[in-house]
C-alpha cells in the first residue's frame, strides 16, 4: 500500500472520529461538566468590597457612635 492511500485511509477514520455520535457526545458532557464546575465554585465578593465594608464599619460603628 502506498503511502498516499495510508494516509487517506487515516484521514478518512479521522473524520468518521470526529463526526461520530460518541464523540460529539463525550465532548459535549466534557463542556457541560467544565461549566458547572466554573458556575459552583464560590466567590468572596468582588475585589473592592472589603475595603468598602471596612470604612463602612468605621464610619457606624461604636467608636463613631462614641465621637457623636
Amino acid at each position: 500500500m502506498s503511502m498516499e492511500k495510508k494516509m487517506r485511509k487515516i484521514t478518512g477514520r479521522l473524520v468518521d472520529l470526529v463526526t461520530g455520535k460518541r464523540f460529539l457526545t463525550m465532548v459535549g458532557l466534557a463542556l457541560v461538566s467544565n461549566a458547572l464546575a466554573y458556575a459552583s465554585t464560590s466567590t468572596t465578593g468582588l475585589p473592592w468590597e472589603t475595603p468598602l465594608q471596612t470604612v463602612q464599619q468605621s464610619l457606624t460603628g461604636p467608636v463613631a457612635a462614641g465621637i457623636r
